[in-house]
């Protein structure tokens, strides 16, 4: 073999042990990714679960929200009927009372 020959196989020898390492790399390299991609895919699926959680809890204080308005509604509607009924009463016993002092007057006269 001549000089040209044996620096031809080196060269392809050394060639073909890059190439076996660069696979060597690139599969534990695509394993990895592929490790990744699936721990993504697994934290993709909590928030996903999460959200939905968050989802139903704003719902709820949806619906929490729409229940006090209406019961604050209604204390209200109790309220002005209240005060209503307390205002006629006023108006009931000061018409009273100033009969009563009408009465007396006259006794008294």
């Amino acid at each position: 073999m001549s000089t040209f020959e044996e620096q031809v196989l080196s060269t392809l020898n050394r060639l073909t042990l890059g190439l076996e390492n660069l696979e060597a790399k690139c599969t534990i390299g695509f394993s990895n990714l592929e490790s990744r991609v699936a721990s993504l895919e697994s934290q993709v699926k909590n928030l996903n679960h999460r959200v939905a959680n968050l989802d139903a809890q704003v719902k709820h204080l949806d619906y929490c929200v729409a229940n006090l308005d209406h019961r604050v509604a209604n204390f209200e509607s109790r309220c002005t009927i209240g005060f209503k009924s307390l205002n006629s009463r006023d108006e009931h016993l000061n018409s009273r009372i100033d009969h009563m002092e009408l009465k007396f007057k006259d006794l008294k006269a």
